[in-house]
């Protein structure tokens, strides 16, 4: 009885940690995701099985934002993180460049931080374009007992990308 409700505690304490870390069976080091292959394998020594799959992931390829500033008019096209066009519904984009403060101008070029700083918050309207590309995982898996389910690490590009 004692040692299945051993069991069961460790079988609950390793799965509600098992999103961010991996206590490895023999040496009980924890593994984190981030982790290089080598690190896990030294860590964990060799898995009970190994597997290569293809998956499919989605990336962001390019976060377009416009920032609109509706008390005087002006809108800030942002894509990834720069201004890459100024637009007012009054003046030309000579004009607008000015338009947040006095003292400073904005411009092309700016951060999004920069931006901020010198207008303020503005509406923003997000549009974010994404691509799909298939990458090669490993998987391993470990099993230390067979009353406890086993453990699979999912590595991408030589990093353990996934615990489950």
């Amino acid at each position: 009885m004692k040692r299945t409700l051993f069991s069961l505690s460790l079988f609950i304490v390793s799965t509600s940690l098992a999103a961010t870390s991996f206590m490895c069976p023999k040496t009980y080091t924890y593994i984190y995701p981030g982790d290089d292959i080598g690190q896990v394998l030294k860590a964990c020594g060799k898995p009970n099985q190994s597997t290569t799959r293809t998956a499919r992931v989605r990336e962001m390829t390019e976060n377009t934002q416009t920032w609109i500033y509706p008390a005087n008019g002006l809108s800030v096209v942002i894509q990834n993180g720069v201004v890459t066009k100024l637009n007012h519904s009054k003046a030309s984009a000579t004009a607008a460049a000015t338009l947040c403060t006095a003292a400073h101008a904005i411009a092309i070029g700016m951060t999004e931080a920069n931006v901020a700083y010198l207008c303020g918050t503005p509406l923003p309207v997000n549009q974010v374009q994404y691509q799909y590309r298939n990458v090669e995982e490993t998987v391993w898996t470990y099993q230390s007992n067979p009353t406890i389910p086993s453990t699979q690490l999912i590595f991408r590009d030589q990093r353990l990308y996934a615990i489950q």
